[in-house]
């Protein structure tokens, strides 16, 4: 079902693409870097799949393209990047929580105080001289309270009394298990928040149950719903989808239209045997399952006006590395003091490259370190004639280490949304032996 059929071809030192999913005549010219996709009609698409020879008009098109080609690249940082891990614990035990994150581990005062000294330092030198904050590393940062306001009260301070930088952001991934205090605090003083939340009642008591193994839905849905409501911060709903989840995606939509509303966006993630997951009860879903119903949710949701998107490749973007955190690198502070540039390394083991240390206030960066971490966003060598490289760059690096492939989804996903912008654009021109419908755009990275 996810089998994609393509022939690789290049122009000019351009990639282009012949696709045909098996259950269609036609076929889809696509050439990503030069942001033209065509449909072709199943006489055409053969005869180019058999010679690989593109006819004159078809070559007149990409040279009329080569004007304004993309060059997916990784661009200089323009602002500064700071993610603080304030604990290692949680109020949640999730069945399939990567963090594992039980532990009462607690990141040290002065090395919070030192860390966004440093960040504010580093902002102030960036061209857009701006500072982006989030928590995005280790356990629910909300149960470390005294810290947490501690953090954002200090950093909105020195926002407004530091001359050297001109913006702050800050985000967030939360669990939403808390009350009216908390959220009112939050929704006062955060950008963006990533809410969450894994379905309707039983699909989220069964992924994401209390520390008790009692419910959460009620109090995380009410949350949510606050966020959403309160018109103070940009807020979006994030799902993990096991083999239980999987089928109910469509209802997962549809349920949270109906106790939500719109304004926001929905994103659904597989599974990931990582961590927790290794042993809890949950399962990942089928590469298959998960692709096929995503697709349903998301032309659900599209019906009822909410965006529903996943993290595998998308073509609105086109894209030199999957990872920009790792690449930047991300100054990612651990409890322990290290320095890591991916926010799912918890503890610094697999991605460290520095160290903060709260005694001095000193700040150690190993370039090499640096430069290794970069080296591992660079697409695999596998990637070199596959059509949705341009949009997935190899993929997630810390999902490739572990040895887990979604490659079939990205294409699934690219050769789906391309025939959809297709077949809702208009007539290309006269000549229908070449493309049936008009190119369409694609955003620069």
């Amino acid at each position: 079902m996810l089998d994609i059929k393509y022939r690789y071809g290049i122009w000019k030192g351009y990639d282009w693409y012949l696709l045909n999913n098996g259950l269609s005549a036609e076929y889809i010219f696509y050439a990503p870097t030069l942001r033209l996709a065509l449909k072709l009609t199943g006489n055409l698409g053969s005869s180019i799949l058999l010679n690989s020879v593109l006819p004159d008009q078809l070559l007149a098109r990409l040279e009329r393209q080569s004007e304004h080609p993309i060059f997916p690249i990784i661009e200089r940082p323009k602002s500064f990047y700071l993610a603080i891990g304030l604990t290692n614990n949680c109020t949640l035990a999730c069945d399939y929580c990567h963090a594992e994150a039980d532990r009462d581990t607690t990141i040290n005062h002065d090395l919070i105080a030192k860390s966004i000294d440093y960040a504010f330092e580093k902002a102030a030198e960036t061209p857009k001289k701006t500072l982006s904050v989030s928590f995005a590393v280790g356990g629910e940062p909300t149960m470390n309270w005294k810290e947490f306001t501690y953090t954002v009260n200090r950093i909105r301070e020195l926002e407004k009394e530091h001359d050297g930088v001109n913006k702050v952001y800050l985000s967030m991934t939360t669990n939403c298990y808390y009350g009216y205090a908390k959220r009112e605090f939050v929704a006062n003083n955060f950008d963006v928040l990533t809410l969450s939340i894994d379905g309707y009642k039983e699909i989220q008591n069964i992924h994401r149950p209390t520390r008790a193994y009692k419910g959460s839905y009620s109090l995380v849905s009410e949350t949510c719903k606050f966020f959403i409501d309160s018109n103070k911060v940009k807020a979006g709903l994030r799902g993990t989808v096991s083999s239980y989840s999987v089928k109910n995606l469509v209802d997962i939509v549809e349920h949270y239209f109906n106790t939500f509303g719109t304004g926001y966006t929905i994103a659904f993630e597989p599974l990931i045997e990582i961590g927790r997951a290794l042993y809890g009860e949950l399962l990942p879903p089928t590469n298959e399952e998960f692709a096929i119903n995503f697709l349903a949710a998301k032309n659900r949701g599209k019906e009822l006006g909410l965006r529903v998107i996943t993290s595998a490749a998308n073509v609105d973007r086109l894209v030199g590395r999957y990872c920009g955190a790792m690449a930047m690198p991300s100054f990612t502070v651990c409890t322990n003091g290290k320095v890591t540039a991916c926010h799912r390394d918890q503890d610094g083991t697999d991605y460290v490259y520095g160290m903060v240390d709260t005694d001095t206030g000193v700040v150690t960066v190993d370039e090499q370190k640096i430069n290794e971490n970069v080296i591992q966003t660079e697409m695999p060598d596998y990637c070199n004639h596959c059509f949705a490289k341009w949009h997935c760059a190899g993929d997630c690096p810390d999902i490739r280490r572990i040895g887990y492939s979604r490659c079939d989804i990205n294409r699934f996903l690219v050769f789906n949304q391309l025939n959809e912008l297709l077949t809702k654009g208009g007539e290309a021109g006269s000549n229908r032996d070449i493309a049936k419908q008009d190119t369409f755009n694609l955003t620069r990275p």
